[in-house]
């Protein structure tokens, strides 16, 4: 769990306690014994919750002392050494519904903090990896192949682009430093080709990593070329990644194994080819699978291999 997913757990599940304790101690009335064991509980819960989401001790234990020291304060100040310390204020907080009204009112703060801070920082994080995403996908100095004609099986021509000027390995390596910054997507991939300028993700896949090919081409390419949407992959065929409609990224499921996540491979723009779970990279969860009976996703008039039968050069 990332520190920005971390914190709004601590905070989240901190106020979900707090309005579970004060939400029980205003409907049980009397007896310190029961609010003390309702107040127990309702913290336990929270406790319990945190563990079940966020999965990892260092939230739990976070949890557990916020809901300790406010349980212990409240206790404190439902005493009579804090009305006398506190006077007219200590034995204001003695009344149970005042306690218990503050802490409701805290733990709905804290949760509805916690959640706007979440979007806020979701928010910015997902707008850099747009501009890092933006800055992969730019192609470098190139022009059409010379004697080269690709069509899709129908005959429409699919503008292909090869690069004239690759940009440099250390280029290349800063974009894909930036792309596969710490956190969830660098833990969840495993890199198996370094950068290379020569194609993106739709090249590599229609062009066998030799061309550049714009998203803008692809749904052309899945009408004419007998592609249809399966609810259940096969090795080898066809991942799209969407966002708003638009395609932006292609892939190819390269493993199956039952109860265990669809494992796809993909170049990512001028970066470098990865192997992940479908729904574990940085291009979202909007995603369809296609099979066609083709046999290749190469390109008509492109010779030599296609990536779903041999995987790198």
């Amino acid at each position: 769990m990332g520190e920005a997913s971390g914190q709004f757990a601590v905070l989240f599940f901190a106020g979900v306690g707090m309005l579970l304790a004060g939400g029980v101690n205003l409907l049980i009335r009397r007896g310190a014994g029961w609010r003390a064991l309702g107040t127990a509980a309702a913290c336990a819960a929270a406790v319990a919750g945190a563990g079940a989401v966020a999965g990892t001790g260092r939230v739990v234990g976070v949890v557990a002392g916020v809901l300790a020291v406010i349980a212990a304060v409240v206790l404190f100040a439902g005493s009579g050494t804090a009305a006398v310390l506190g006077g007219a204020v200590g034995r204001a907080v003695r009344r149970p519904a005042v306690r218990a009204g503050g802490v409701l009112f805290t733990g709905l703060a804290l949760v509805v903090g916690s959640v706007v801070g979440y979007e806020a920082a979701d928010g910015a994080a997902l707008d850099r990896h747009m501009t890092e995403l933006e800055a992969e996908a730019v192609p470098p100095p190139g022009r059409p192949p010379d004697g080269i004609r690709s069509v899709t099986d129908r005959g429409t021509p699919v503008p292909v682009r090869e690069a004239t000027a690759p940009r440099p390995a250390g280029e290349l390596a800063l974009l894909e430093a930036r792309v596969l910054q710490p956190g969830p997507v660098r833990d969840a991939v495993l890199r198996v080709a370094p950068p290379d300028d020569r194609s993106n993700c739709h090249g590599w896949v229609f062009t066998g990593g030799r061309y550049w090919v714009t998203g803008s081409r692809v749904q052309m390419i899945l009408d004419e070329n007998d592609y249809r949407a399966v609810p259940a992959p096969q090795v080898g065929d066809l991942v799209v990644y969407r966002q708003g409609g638009v395609v932006i990224h292609t892939a190819l499921v390269r493993y199956l194994t039952p109860g265990q996540p669809v494992m796809v491979e993909s170049k990512w723009g001028c970066t470098g080819v990865y192997l992940h779970a479908s729904d574990k990279s940085v291009y979202g969860t909007d995603f369809t699978y296609y099979h066609t009976p083709r046999g290749s996703h190469l390109l008509a008039g492109l010779g030599g291999p296609s990536p779903d039968v041999a995987r790198h050069d």
